[in-house]
């Protein structure tokens, strides 16, 4: 009986750092791999303002309070609506405008896109139980541990 002895060496990730252009405090190579690397950018402040891979480039966009306000990419942007107190309250991209209601103790109880109207139900503990849509309804059931 023949014996084989098989070694891998796999390198998952590498990771970099470089300088970019005046507008970008700095990048980093996040990811490199077989797909080849991913390169993030981000601000002064810290914010991710963008990604560069094989896919292409994402920029993002922030207001001047560092709320996320769009992106743009090669299929086109998303552009995100907040209300005042900071929830986001809809966005707007290729496939339509999507918008989002919260109760009177700021939960999320509905979406509406162009698949149609969302509901999301919630417990006496606050714990999301259940939503409808116009592919039907779903219930979530909790044992006596809350999971």
């Amino acid at each position: 009986m023949e014996k084989f002895i098989i070694s891998v060496s796999v390198l998952l990730f590498s990771f970099g750092f470089a300088l970019a252009d005046a507008n970008t405090f700095y990048s980093d190579i996040g990811r490199s791999d077989e797909r080849g690397d991913t390169t993030y950018y981000y601000n002064k402040s810290g914010k991710n303002i963008g990604r560069s891979d094989t896919r292409g480039d994402i920029t993002y966009y922030y207001d001047g309070n560092g709320k996320n306000i769009g992106r743009s990419d090669s299929k086109g942007g998303t552009t995100y609506r907040y209300d005042g107190s900071g929830r986001n309250i809809g966005r707007s991209d290729t496939r339509g405008d999507t918008t989002y209601d919260y109760d009177k103790s700021g939960k999320n109880s509905g979406r509406s896109d162009t698949r149609g109207d969302t509901t999301y139900y919630y417990d006496k503990s606050g714990r999301n139980s259940g939503r409808s849509d116009a592919r039907g309804n779903t219930t979530y059931h909790y044992d006596k541990n809350g999971r």
